[in-house]
């Protein structure tokens, strides 16, 4: 028998409300263990910069992070922001926030060549207008810091930070940890959306991420240099140096954005850097 229109459209309404509402249900019945599973992904890459917790079970992961981690959110300045947790910043969000910054930022830089050159006064002023937004981005941004210790006790072994950046086609991002005296690089952890396998994508792999053990961030004079991936692979380590390693083959756009992930970031805790370091190099800031 035919149905009439009225009856078709009542039907596929309520089918669209019963499906609808049991897959919120579901959603909301899963969001838990979604959670729990975002916790343990992300607590394993911090943990990851430091030390191997690839033999560990997921309880012994999040054990082992609740012994020997402790953290805070610090703002551009490197001061402490209170009532923030540091695990529960939203990367990504500030990521695409300071991206905004950063394009400010270049874009001022042409505009103050372009004034230097022909005494523009309005490119001047819209250059200083575009700082002044960045400023302002970057001063409500939070930056959350990792500490390790490993031992029990307040002596700390490391700090971690988190960077996150673009690569060739999507977002890449990880933890780069700093040893205790915040300018030699203990290890790091990289992670992708999208590289190429086999190509950028080899920047989560041991042999890749080994290369950085060791390199220091900071020049003889104590100007934050950073560590940079050079194009090319099979670098011999004497052409490196402390402030370069060796690239991966195919992968050069991939290594850029690593680059000035890396750089970007580094500078974003400069200041909190520069308040906690001690030695010869925070003689030299």
């Amino acid at each position: 028998m035919r149905q009439s229109n009225g009856y078709v459209i009542f039907f596929t309404a309520i089918l669209t409300v019963v499906v609808g509402g049991a897959m919120a249900l579901t959603s909301v019945a899963l969001r838990p263990a979604q959670q729990k599973s975002i916790e343990l992904d992300t607590k394993s890459q911090i943990l990851g910069a430091v030390t191997d917790v690839s033999a560990m079970k997921n309880k012994e992961v999040l054990s082992f992070y609740d012994e020997h981690i402790s953290s805070l959110v610090v703002n551009i300045k490197g001061d402490e922001v209170e009532g923030e947790v540091a695990e529960k910043v939203n990367v990504n969000k500030q990521f695409r926030n300071l991206f905004k910054a950063q394009k400010k930022r270049r874009e001022a830089g042409k505009l103050t060549q372009l004034a230097d050159r022909t005494g523009d006064e309005e490119a001047k002023a819209e250059a200083a207008k575009l700082i002044e937004e960045a400023e302002a981005i970057e001063a409500d941004a939070l930056f959350p810091v990792f500490k390790y210790s490993a031992e029990s006790g307040d002596a700390i072994d490391a700090y971690i930070f988190p960077v996150y950046g673009n690569g060739l086609w999507n977002n890449i991002f990880g933890y780069v940890a700093l040893e205790n005296n915040l300018n030699e690089i203990k290890g790091v952890s990289f992670g992708h959306v999208g590289e190429t396998p086999g190509l950028g994508a080899r920047i989560t792999t041991e042999e890749v991420k080994a290369r950085f053990a060791g390199k220091t961030i900071f020049d003889e004079s104590g100007d934050l240099v950073s560590v940079t991936m050079v194009k090319g692979e099979g670098n011999p380590e004497s052409a490196l140096g402390p402030h370069k390693v060796d690239g991966m083959s195919g992968a050069t756009l991939t290594a850029n954005g690593l680059n000035e992930m890396l750089d970007a970031y580094l500078h974003y805790y400069l200041n909190y850097i520069g308040k906690n370091k001690s030695g010869e190099v925070q003689a030299a800031l």
